[in-house]
């Protein structure tokens, strides 16, 4: 049903609700998670099918808050209204939904449901929250901008947090200026800033600036690099592994070098790679068995990288013949190819 929903393939929604109904579609729900088809046909703004489910109350039992809220959040407008006209929702319904609304950037729905009610302090600070963790300074704004609205200190930071985990640099900026971030805030939203890029993240240069924006305000933790070094050499580009060693370098042990180094020929890149071994601090052992774990598993890529680091094939391969009876065929060609052996 989703996937015809999503589609907008409408026959197939018709045959499907004519042969199951709301009742079977309700025990699919409670069995197996099965997520609205009316609230999945607004998210992918098929209007079609919207008329049809709604026709049919294909609400799966719900209240209409959840489909109202997909509307504020998707748009368009008239969708608003016209569930609104309806229903009449109460107050914490359009709570819900204004914070959906900023959520998206819905600049004109949010007017709109500011017509409906006076939004308070507590709806406009959850609408704001919403609005930073997606990046969108225009609703920011608009929402800061509400007349008797002052942002609390709780509300602030944690906008800020959210900007800061998905690199919103420009929405950062903007909250900077609102008042005075606490400690605790700024190295929450440094370290989130560190984490794995997710597939909504904005471009790479925005977490360089947004670490560097964070780290430039003096008051972030000595342990918070040291703690996330290892996960960021195997997740993030290398230029924020050297931006973060050139801020650590005199924290960052033997140990953490080497399980960095092993991360980052795992499952990094090779400029990551070649920058931690020039560093000079990952361990002789580490390196050697890493070449090691490269040559059984016939890793020429990693080796290569690891030779034109200054790697000696030569004495590398007898300690490797120790350890493993015999070495793949293309890796013993690789190191002739090097002159480095006579095989």
């Amino acid at each position: 049903m989703l996937i015809a929903v999503e589609r907008g393939f409408l026959k197939i929604v018709k045959f499907l609700t004519a042969q199951c109904g709301e009742d079977k579609l309700e025990n699919v729900t409670g069995e197996y998670g099965f997520f609205c088809p009316l609230v999945t046909a607004i998210e992918h703004g098929r209007r079609e099918i919207i008329e049809f489910l709604d026709a049919w109350n294909m609400h799966l039992g719900e209240s209409l808050v959840p489909v109202f809220c997909a509307a504020a959040a998707f748009g368009p407008l008239d969708l608003v209204q016209m569930f609104y006209d309806r229903e009449k929702f109460d107050s914490p319904a359009l709570n819900r939904a204004f914070a959906s609304a900023a959520g998206k950037n819905q600049l004109e729905i949010m007017a709109y449901l500011q017509t409906k009610q006076k939004f308070g302090r507590a709806a406009i600070d959850k609408a704001l929250n919403s609005a930073a963790r997606g990046g969108h300074l225009d609703a920011v704004r608009r929402l800061c901008d509400i007349e008797d609205y002052e942002i609390s200190d709780a509300a602030l930071n944690e906008a800020f947090e959210n900007a800061a985990e998905s690199w919103h640099l420009d929405m950062v900026k903007f909250l900077d200026t609102k008042g005075t971030i606490s400690r605790a805030s700024i190295n929450t939203a440094f370290m989130d800033a560190m984490d794995e890029p997710g597939l909504l993240m904005e471009k790479p240069d925005n977490q360089l600036e947004t670490l560097k924006l964070l780290h430039n305000k003096g008051c972030i933790y000595p342990e918070a690099i040291p703690e996330n070094f290892a996960n960021v050499a195997r997740n993030c580009h290398v230029d924020i592994v050297e931006f973060l060693y050139s801020k650590s370098s005199m924290l960052l042990s033997s140990s953490i070098m080497d399980k960095a180094f092993k991360k980052a020929t795992r499952e990094n890149s090779i400029e990551v790679v070649e920058f931690l071994y020039k560093t000079g601090a990952v361990s002789i052992k580490s390196i050697e068995d890493t070449f090691f774990k490269a040559a059984s598993r016939g890793d020429l890529y990693m080796m290569e990288c690891l030779v034109n680091c200054g790697c000696q094939p030569r004495s590398l391969l007898e300690k490797a013949l120790c350890k493993h009876a015999s070495l793949p065929h293309r890796v013993l060609l690789f190191l002739k190819q090097k002159r480095e052996i006579t095989v």
